[in-house]
């Protein structure tokens, strides 16, 4: 299986620490700031999951989202948030994450939940 990931947040310092940390992991990561550049980086690879913020200017995680799933349903998205309780919103909720990483960060939990994603994702 392709282990590739797209990271999306709007915080440079986040999506550079996130990918240094994914890499050494062994993982094929991409980076975006917006999530019309994560559409565009997602049509032009081979991404297994996508951990997106959930609050960015303009078009914002859900929407996202929505959008990976009507491009490739069986890719796995991640909600990457400081406010787990908007994960209840019903437009988080239409927007179907399959699981979702806290911030602030804990390093080991967030491996242990992209471990586990692609787990799964091997099982199916």
């Amino acid at each position: 299986m392709h282990k590739s990931i797209l990271l999306v947040d709007d915080d440079p310092i986040i999506l550079f620490s996130l990918k240094e940390i994914l890499e050494y992991e062994g993982y094929i990561v991409y980076t975006a700031e917006s999530t019309n550049t994560a559409i565009e980086v997602f049509g032009d690879n081979d991404i297994s999951v996508v951990l997106t913020d959930l609050e960015m200017p303009g078009d914002n995680g859900d929407f996202l989202c929505r959008k990976i799933k009507k491009l490739k349903p069986e890719t796995w998205v991640c909600a990457i948030t400081g406010n787990t309780g908007a994960l209840n919103q019903s437009h988080n909720i239409d927007a179907q994450f399959d699981d979702y990483i806290p911030k602030p960060f804990n390093i080991d939990l967030m491996s242990k939940t992209i471990d586990r994603i692609f787990q799964k994702m091997e099982k199916e």
